[in-house]
């Protein structure tokens, strides 16, 4: 039986971590814009711009490992919430309805 999962050394973990951690966790920004791409229709670019956008930044690496905790979905709600604008209106109405 051979184990299909990628498995990474010691060096190679501290590694990513480090770059994470050097470069303002990309994945994890990523995720939140692929959440705000599938849950709120927007577009992807836009998406990776909001998250990147100083005042989410601070807001996310206050406290990264609760940051991380809470998860995307959190996040990309939260982004959804402060930026309402920019969404398009039809996901705001969608919302409104499911929330009625």
């Amino acid at each position: 039986m051979t184990n299909n999962k990628r498995t990474m050394t010691r060096e190679q973990l501290r590694n990513k971590l480090n770059y994470e951690h050097e470069h303002g966790y990309p994945s994890f920004r990523n995720e939140i814009a692929k959440v705000l791409q599938d849950k709120y229709n927007m577009d992807f670019s836009k998406a990776k711009e909001i998250v990147w956008d100083p005042k989410i930044i601070n807001k996310i690496t206050e406290d990264i490992e609760w940051a991380q905790h809470m998860g995307p979905n959190f996040w990309a709600k939260y982004i959804y919430e402060e930026y309402e604008s920019v969404f398009p209106k039809r996901v705001k109405n969608l919302e409104l309805q499911v929330s009625n």
